[in-house]
């Protein structure tokens, strides 16, 4: 099993959010990643109150997406991992914006507090919505991404999937794909 700052720091901090396996659903939208052979994959739900407890998010009004996904693989001397915001949304596009970028206004600090700077280098953030319906025009989704640029490094770090099935298995190719930049 991988260690690594961010792991060690989930793995500690959110181990009541821990979702057992590498499957969930929400609202009729699901994603499932099998895992390959040097990888560790693991859910963890944000959209609930211990979640946000150690977020210090308070705020009634304050929605979080709902599970953040930790990614690495297993090889010598890696210290790279994937932070991916996931939201499972039934439509609502811009919502699932909203909330992704609120738990990043309250994660990305938190782990920054608590990872020494010369490991926080190897944090990559990301993002995918899973839709089960439509999404907005091309050009509203575009605007919407916009929102979360601070928090990831481009359009190519957010992952926006329509019309997803309850077993939908793209994210584990999102992942992947981040992963070899």
């Amino acid at each position: 099993m991988a260690t690594t700052a961010l792991f060690t720091l989930m793995e500690a901090e959110f181990q009541s959010c821990l979702v057992r396996g590498t499957s969930v659903q929400e609202e009729g939208v699901g994603v499932s990643i099998k895992p390959l052979k040097d990888e560790t994959i693991r859910f963890y739900r944000t959209d609930c109150d211990p979640a946000r407890d150690k977020l210090s998010m308070d705020e009634d009004e304050l929605k979080s997406c709902d599970y953040v996904v930790l990614y690495l693989k297993v090889i010598q001397n890696n210290q790279k991992e994937l932070l991916c915001f996931l939201e499972l949304k039934g439509s609502e596009f811009e919502h699932a914006i909203s909330q992704i970028e609120n738990t990043c206004k309250y994660m990305m600090p938190f782990w920054k507090a608590r990872i020494e700077r010369d490991k926080q280098q190897y944090i990559v953030p990301c993002a995918c919505i899973c839709l089960h319906g439509s999404g907005p025009s091309l050009r509203d989704e575009v605007r919407y991404k916009k929102r979360l640029h601070p928090f990831v490094k481009s359009d190519d770090y957010i992952h926006v999937k329509h019309g997803a099935s309850r077993g939908y298995t793209g994210l584990g190719q999102f992942l992947r794909k981040l992963y070899t930049r």
